[in-house]
């Protein structure tokens, strides 16, 4: 079985495409990992529950061939059921996020205003939080569409490292279609 959280990442198992155990591998990673993230949303562990997430869908994704349609509905409707919490979640985290980043815009304003008028200290803060927000958005960026050409060219494996960085960045990102239309069945 795999067993994956963002402190100890895991590789995705290598095996053949025709291996007549990768079906059944599959849909127990799956249930595992579905698992790990129910796990990790309750205990309010969006990063966690991301990682688990992109584990277990990464797979149906990329190898669709091994499962009947009606399978892949399943598989889907699993993955909504479990989005729904996962996206509350993040939103709630992500209004967070933002009030702490205004909060400090507006720390950062005083300070230099502060400063200005002769009341302030001398130490600067070298803080750039705008910065450090579009740096992240940008490594996102760049992540995506590297993990998009690898799927491209059939490097499964790269793909998933660079998904689970993503999610570990940004545990609220979404891989679209447009992204798994990238997967190429393996030679």
């Amino acid at each position: 079985m795999l067993v994956v959280s963002c402190t100890h990442p895991a590789q995705q198992p290598q095996a053949l495409p025709g291996d007549p155990g990768r079906r059944e591998q599959i849909r127990r990673q799956f249930a595992l990992q579905m698992e790990l993230a129910a796990k990790a949303l309750a205990a309010g562990d969006e990063h966690d529950a991301a990682v688990a997430l992109i584990v277990a869908e990464f797979p149906i994704r990329t190898e669709p061939d091994l499962f009947t349609a009606p399978e892949l509905v399943d598989f889907e409707r699993q993955l909504t059921a479990i989005g729904t919490p996962f996206d509350a979640l993040n939103r709630r985290r992500a209004a967070e996020h933002e009030r702490q980043f205004n909060e400090t815009l507006a720390e950062i304003e005083l300070s230099r205003e502060a400063e200005r008028s002769g009341h302030g200290t001398t130490a600067t803060n070298f803080r750039n939080p705008i910065a450090e927000r579009d740096n992240k958005r940008r490594t996102v960026a760049a992540l995506h569409q590297r993990a998009a050409q690898a799927l491209r060219s059939g490097d499964f494996a790269k793909s998933l490292g660079m998904c689970m960085q993503i999610v570990v960045l940004d545990a609220g990102h979404r891989f679209d279609d447009a992204f798994w239309a990238n997967a190429v069945p393996k030679a």
